[in-house]
C-alpha cells in the first residue's frame, strides 16, 4: 500500500497497468473488437438523418456496454461473455454517470476551458467508483471527487500521461493512413477515408483498454492512499452545486448577453 498521499509515477503506473492489460490481453482485445466492428459495418448505412441517429445512438451503446465490460473484466477477470452479461444490468447506471459528468464538464469548455479539465478530473473516476463500492449517479461522481481532493495537480498530470499517448498512436496512425494513400491504396479502396478509420480502429482497439487499465490503477492507488473513506458516507452535501454549476452558469452568461444584444437592438 502507497503511503498517505503518495502515488506512484506515471512510469510506475503504467507499468502497473501493461501488466494489468497483458493478463486479460485476449478478453479485452475481443471486447473492444466487437463495438469497432460493429460501428464500421453500420457506418456504410448512413443513408439518411434519422437513420444517422438510429446508428449514432446503437453505436454509442454498444461501446458503452463494450467499455463497462472492460472495467469489469479489470476488476474481476473472467470472459467475455461473463463479463458483456455482468455488465448489462448497470449499463444504464453508467451511461447516467457519464452523462452528469457531461452536464459538469462540456458547459466549461465554453467558460474558458480550464474548467472542464477541473470537474474532468474530478470526476473521472466515478465508473470505478460505481463498479468497486456501489456508489451510483451523483454520489459516484462525488466519491471520485473526494479521492482527487487536494491533490488534483498530481492527478491531473497522471491523466495527462495517458491521454498523450493514447493521442499519439491515433495521429500515428492517421499518419500511417495519409501514406498508404499517397503510395496507391487508395485506388483499391477509392476511399481514403476508409483506409483511415481501419488503421485508427485497429489503434484504439489496443489503446483504449490499456488507458482504462492505466485510470484503473491509477484509482486503486487513490484509493489505497485514502483509506478512510472507505468507512465514511459520500459527502453529498453540495453534490448538485458542483455538477450542475458550469451549466447554471453558461446559462446565465447566455442569458445576460441575450439580454444586452436586445438593449443594444432597441438603441
Amino acid at each position: 500500500m502507497q503511503k498517505e498521499n503518495k502515488l506512484p509515477g506515471v512510469f510506475g503506473l503504467l507499468n502497473e497497468a501493461l501488466s494489468l492489460y497483458g493478463k486479460h490481453f485476449q478478453v479485452l482485445t475481443v471486447i473492444m473488437a466487437l463495438p469497432i466492428i460493429l460501428d464500421f459495418v453500420l457506418s456504410f448505412y448512413q443513408l439518411n438523418p434519422f437513420l444517422t441517429f438510429v446508428i449514432a445512438i446503437i453505436s454509442i451503446a454498444a461501446s458503452s456496454w463494450a467499455f463497462l465490460s472492460v472495467l469489469f473484466v479489470l476488476k474481476n477477470g473472467g470472459g467475455v461473455i461473463d463479463n458483456y452479461r455482468l455488465a448489462l444490468p448497470n449499463l444504464p447506471a453508467y451511461i447516467y454517470i457519464n452523462i452528469l459528468i457531461a452536464i459538469a464538464t462540456i458547459p466549461g469548455v465554453f467558460l474558458l476551458g480550464f474548467t472542464a479539465i477541473i470537474y474532468f478530473v474530478w470526476f473521472g473516476f466515478a465508473a470505478y467508483v460505481m463498479i468497486t463500492e456501489n456508489y451510483f449517479g451523483a454520489d459516484a461522481l462525488m466519491r471520485s471527487r473526494e479521492y482527487v481532493t487536494h491533490r488534483w495537480w498530481r492527478v491531473a498530470g497522471r491523466v495527462l500521461f495517458i491521454i498523450v499517448i493514447v493521442l499519439a498512436f491515433q495521429l500515428l496512425g492517421i499518419l500511417l493512413a495519409q501514406i498508404l494513400n499517397s503510395a496507391g491504396l487508395n485506388k483499391l479502396t477509392h476511399a481514403p477515408a476508409l483506409t483511415r478509420g481501419i488503421i485508427t480502429n485497429c489503434f484504439s482497439l489496443f489503446t483504449v483498454p490499456l488507458s482504462f487499465a492505466y485510470t484503473y490503477t491509477l484509482f486503486l492507488n487513490l484509493r489505497a492512499t485514502r483509506p478512510e473513506l472507505a468507512k465514511q458516507p459520500v459527502n453529498a452535501r453540495y453534490k448538485w452545486l458542483y455538477i450542475a454549476s458550469p451549466t447554471t452558469i453558461l446559462i446565465l452568461l447566455i442569458a445576460l448577453v441575450g439580454i444586452i444584444l436586445g438593449l443594444l437592438a432597441k438603441i
